[in-house]
């Protein structure tokens, strides 16, 4: 009996021996990071991730936005929890933004799969239009049209204001109504009477 139970303790002693010699364990790989996948350079994007550690340790993430840049690390709270990015995107491009976390112990995961995102050209103004087409000279009191056209890189609404050049009179800033792009020019037709 008092060899039983000797060999009991010493299997019970091995056994939390080994135990408290395991190795410590990374995070678990975050999740693929959520945020928008289309952006505008210059325009803010919030990107979010979570993690978790399987000794319930508190982690931290920091994202990789494909770019050459990693954000800092976040601070460290329980797994599970949100955590928020910001990022302005610098130029026009396609990235795949990954996710990283670290726990206490200063263990760190794999990085995630990659969040794609397509960040476009900044909105341009429409092309200068062209000179208007009219009468170059008239009478007063007399109706006259005139017709102008421009171009937006974006397929935008577009209006075009005439300026007459004296006096400073303009047609309204959006003069007619704001004429949708259809592939090709858009033209604006003003329609007044010469008064001076």
């Amino acid at each position: 009996m008092k060899k039983h139970a000797l060999l009991s303790g010493c299997v019970l002693l091995a056994l939390v021996a080994a135990l408290s010699c395991q190795k410590p364990l990374p995070p678990v790989i975050p999740g693929v990071p959520s945020g928008p996948t289309s952006a505008s350079p210059g325009v803010t994007c919030t990107y979010r991730t979570s993690a978790t550690d399987p000794e319930g340790d508190e982690v931290c993430c920091r994202l990789d936005w494909g770019d050459g840049n990693v954000s800092p690390w976040s601070r460290y709270a329980p797994g599970g929890t949100d955590v928020a990015f910001s990022r302005v995107w610098d130029s026009a491009g396609a990235f795949s933004v990954k996710a990283q976390a670290r726990d206490e112990t200063g263990l760190e995961s794999d990085w995630s799969a990659g969040l794609d995102v397509a960040v476009g050209v900044q909105n341009q103004p429409p092309a200068n239009p062209g000179t208007p087409e009219g009468p170059s000279s008239g009478l007063i009191g007399t109706s006259y049209d005139f017709r102008a056209s421009a171009t937006d890189p974006e397929g935008d609404s577009i209006a075009i204001r005439f300026d007459w050049g004296w006096k400073g009179i303009q047609t309204p800033p959006h003069s007619g109504q704001d004429i949708p792009y259809t592939g090709g020019k858009s033209e604006v037709h003003f329609s007044g009477t010469l008064s001076y």
